[in-house]
């Protein structure tokens, strides 16, 4: 199967999550140019070679230098990428930007590489941009297992209730503190890439509550920290399937439990 390279970046149609028990959908409107976008110079922006029979995807991190519309995008590289082939010259890479409100991803082609006054890549300018809106309310029941790390103590059972882009409710057998971080991380399936997310969290609330067999366990709503703007992309991905799992019987993402380190 040829997987298309933006199919599981952020192609899919966005529901309106105000109204997510109805089937309407609507798709968000992509950038009319470039700078719509309203990235800066020098903003980080991550960058995916795409998979091939000859090597596989490698992913690393690139900073706007400038563009000029309809013409060329400027970004800079670290040089051990360059020298370790990395990236290579006429090849197709896929670049995911969050603004904090909507994600975007667009392919180019890398047309030359240049190493003075440092190593930056002439990329070809996107003709497609493609727009996916990120709701941070909204929240999509799950049942996940997961095995938590914190203060040290590792292999604590537990499962996600909801998730959404900024947190998750969780239940444990035991009690969590607010004095440090908790630490997991969720392995699935998308669009048959398989991606692990590793999240670090901050415990916000907690309280008691008995299931219907009467035992009682700790329900607590976790706050992730210092979410990098691919694992946002790859969490908004994750939650739109989520989303149409629930909405269609037929299975859109496979979710794995965590195997410990």
């Amino acid at each position: 199967m040829k997987l298309d390279p933006l199919q599981y970046a952020v192609t899919d149609p966005i529901i309106d999550h105000d109204q997510a028990n109805s089937s309407t959908s609507r798709e968000v409107p992509p950038p009319k140019t470039y700078a719509e976008m309203h990235l800066k110079v020098g903003e980080l922006v991550p960058i995916e070679t795409i998979h091939n029979h000859y090597r596989p995807s490698m992913r690393l991190s690139g900073r706007i230098v400038g563009w000029v519309e309809s013409n060329s995008l400027l970004l800079s590289i670290p040089l051990k990428a360059a020298r370790t082939g990395m990236v290579k010259l006429n090849e197709q890479v896929l670049l995911r930007v969050f603004n904090g409100q909507n994600a975007y991803a667009f392919s180019t082609t890398v047309v030359k590489i240049e190493h003075f006054p440092f190593t930056y890549l002439h990329l070809t300018f996107p003709k497609k941009i493609n727009a996916l809106e990120v709701r941070s309310s909204a929240r999509q029941q799950v049942n996940i297992p997961i095995i938590l790390t914190q203060d040290g103590k590792e292999g604590m059972n537990s499962h996600i209730l909801d998730i959404n882009m900024t947190g998750a409710s969780i239940s444990t057998v035991d009690p969590l503190t607010d004095e440090s971080p908790i630490r997991f991380t969720l392995h699935f399936d998308l669009h048959e890439v398989s991606f692990s997310l590793k999240l670090e969290s901050h415990l916000r609330s907690s309280k008691v509550v008995q299931d219907k067999d009467g035992v009682s366990h700790h329900q607590s709503g976790l706050e992730f920290m210092n979410l990098e703007p691919n694992d946002r992309l790859i969490l908004s991905s994750l939650l739109w399937k989520q989303m149409q799992l629930q909405m269609h019987p037929e299975p859109a993402v496979t979710l794995e439990k965590e195997v410990p380190q």
